[in-house]
């Protein structure tokens, strides 16, 4: 089978293309492969990681994809590193890709949501950027398209308009990060008369029907915490003698579905905005495909919010259990949390302020865009969740993909 190209000076004439940063990341190689897929030739930058080179890591991902012979050859791969400001490159290649590239899809992202690691999420959200609009105004990059986040609107309630406005109040470093890389592409394109377009998808979950995906943060890891705990005390349940259960007020009820209580603070708010991969990757290269003069902002989001309370649903008929539910913050001050919800609290807390979520996405550009393709995004019923859940387990969160 034919295989992905290597940058090598002795090889003829590149042909152009686009350079799509984070081509290797979650929503980079959907989109990589998607434009692939379209007849398009697609520049990735990439390095070897955890002892893994690039090579092999772009391999194991185009056979994940199941690519065919003729995508794989229109993928190249450079050897290189959005941290350095000349991408780690010597310079011949980096004039071998300035040449090729015509647009840019900056998807590359550091999507922690950690203090701690403010400095480097700063990097590589920030500071790279600048890196890559500086090789931008070097090269033949006619447009840079650019992948944000719905959350850039940081702390408020209500609708959220497809626009850029001024905001200090942040959930987190990564809404902060983002909405700064906004404002400075905003600026400099401006400044460089470099034409642009910023996508903001909301959380992006696995795929619609299939369920497959390879990032399981974000919706799986409260479901994820909720199956450690299912699986910890059924054991001491059926293979000891429950005392741990028993302590924490877990048990088997007669029909055999498991008793967790596990109250959390999430009742309150507009609900979660949730959109599947496939969605995210049709709604980007359709947009691409339109006659927009640049410069656009576009919410790829759900028009429709899931519930809290749908989700919970959703979890407790998946993973047979009980007593899993959304309560105002009040109800804790009526009755102090137990051991279970202690623990389930800290293990989620990155994510809680989501759960109670008051913002809302309009979309109104980006859907009057979408209609003409006929592409509407597919809410998350119990039909898609169970097939992202049966999916993450069989690949044990993730923990089965991509062996070298």
């Amino acid at each position: 089978m034919d295989e992905p190209r290597v940058r090598d000076d002795t090889q003829a004439k590149w042909p152009p293309g686009i350079l799509v940063t984070g081509g290797l990341g979650f929503l980079g190689s959907h989109v990589a492969m998607a434009l692939a897929q379209r007849g398009l030739h697609i520049y990735l930058l990439a390095r070897s990681q955890n002892g893994v080179s690039a090579l092999e890591r772009l391999r194991l991902l185009l056979d994940w994809f199941g690519a065919d012979s003729v995508e794989r050859t229109r993928l190249h791969l450079f050897q290189g590193d959005l941290d350095d400001p000349g991408f780690g490159l010597d310079p011949n290649s980096r004039d071998i890709l300035a040449n090729a590239v015509e647009e840019i899809v900056h998807c590359a992202s550091d999507t922690s949501f950690s203090e701690r690691r403010r400095l480097q999420i700063e990097k590589t959200n920030v500071t790279n950027l600048d890196y890559l609009l500086d090789f931008a105004g070097a090269s033949r990059c006619r447009l840079f398209h650019h992948i944000s986040t719905a959350y850039v609107a940081g702390k408020r309630t209500g609708p959220c308009p497809e626009t850029f406005r001024e905001t200090d109040a942040f959930t987190n470093v990564y809404e902060e990060t983002k909405y700064l890389a906004e404002k400075r592409l905003i600026e400099r394109c401006t400044a460089n008369n470099l034409r642009f377009n910023i996508y903001r998808p909301s959380i992006v979950y696995g795929h619609s029907r299939t369920g497959r995906t390879f990032r399981f943060n974000a919706l799986y890891y409260p479901m994820r915490t909720l199956a450690f705990f299912k699986n910890v005390y059924e054991r001491d349940i059926m293979e000891g003698h429950g005392e741990k259960a028993r302590a924490m007020g877990v048990r088997m009820d007669g029909d055999g579905r498991l008793y967790l209580p596990i109250r959390f603070d999430a009742a309150e708010g507009n609900g979660l905005n949730l959109i599947p991969v496939d969605y995210f990757t049709q709604a980007l290269t359709a947009l691409r495909d339109e006659p927009l003069e640049g410069n656009g902002i576009f919410h790829i989001v759900s028009s429709k919010q899931t519930e809290v309370e749908d989700l919970v649903a959703f979890a407790n008929r998946f993973f047979q259990i009980d007593g899993f539910r959304a309560v105002a913050s009040e109800d804790f001050v009526k009755t102090p949390r137990n051991g279970l919800e202690s623990l389930f609290e800290r293990c989620v807390e990155t994510y809680q302020p989501y759960m109670k979520e008051g913002r809302t996405f309009r979309d109104d550009k980006t859907r009057a865009s979408l209609e003409g393709h006929r592409i509407t995004c597919p809410s998350l019923n119990y039909e898609r969740f169970s097939s992202c859940m049966r999916y993450a387990l069989k690949t044990d969160w993730g923990l089965k993909l991509f062996h070298a």
